[in-house]
């Protein structure tokens, strides 16, 4: 069943999130806390637009979702000025700056940035919406993440948008088959650094694209 989100669903998709972060894989491998990532990644959809999230339930169980968004500007704006010095402020309380794993994500960031001072402007009105999506591992393959994009264009068009975009991770070649299936197509590449065995990674992060 793919059906809208619920509040009783928030438990779920936050966990999910922690368990794919990392290219379908759990998140400890970039980062130990749990609860900081999720709300990374999870709260602006559940708090600001859960109403282009999206739930993919299989006998009851939530087995994935979709995370969409209608204005990429506004959820970029929400995120700098307040969640993120909401989770900075938890992070403190909870002992984040002792950890050398936290300074290793945040050297990786700096260096992400840096490297995209230099890059093209992506076309946001272009692409003014964009979507997230993860399943539980034991669930890909079925066609769920297919009828997940499938609702949200709907939406999206029904909204009287026209382009959407999604970022996938240049090593995450799973991601870019299913998109590429789904008729994204490759617009631009921005360098994209993680912490990995006591170094940083160098990868991309690629900006798929498709009009509807």
């Amino acid at each position: 069943m793919i059906r809208p989100y619920q509040d009783l669903d928030r438990q779920s998709v936050r966990y999910i999130a922690c368990e794919t972060a990392d290219c379908g894989n759990p998140v400890e491998v970039i980062f130990y806390d749990r609860e900081l990532v999720a709300d990374l990644l999870t709260r602006y959809y559940t708090d600001n637009e859960p109403g282009s999230l999206w739930i993919g339930e299989v006998e009851d169980k939530v087995v994935g979702y979709l995370s969409g968004c209608l204005n990429s500007r506004f959820a970029s704006s929400r995120l700098k000025r307040s969640i993120l010095p909401r989770v900075l402020l938890k992070g403190i309380s909870r002992g984040a700056l002792t950890r050398w794993d936290t300074w290793r994500v945040l050297g990786a960031l700096l260096q992400t940035l840096i490297a995209s001072l230099v890059q093209p402007t992506f076309p946001s009105r272009d692409y003014p919406t964009h979507l997230h999506i993860n399943l539980l591992r034991d669930y890909r393959g079925l066609g769920i993440g297919e009828r997940l994009v499938n609702r949200f264009i709907d939406q999206v068009r029904t909204a009287g948008f026209y382009g959407i975009h999604v970022n996938v991770r240049a090593d995450n070649l799973p991601a870019r088959r299913f998109f590429e299936q789904q008729g994204f197509i490759p617009l631009l590449r921005f360098p994209y650094f993680l912490p990995r065995a006591g170094k940083l990674l160098r990868t991309e992060r690629i900006i798929y694209v498709r009009e509807i």
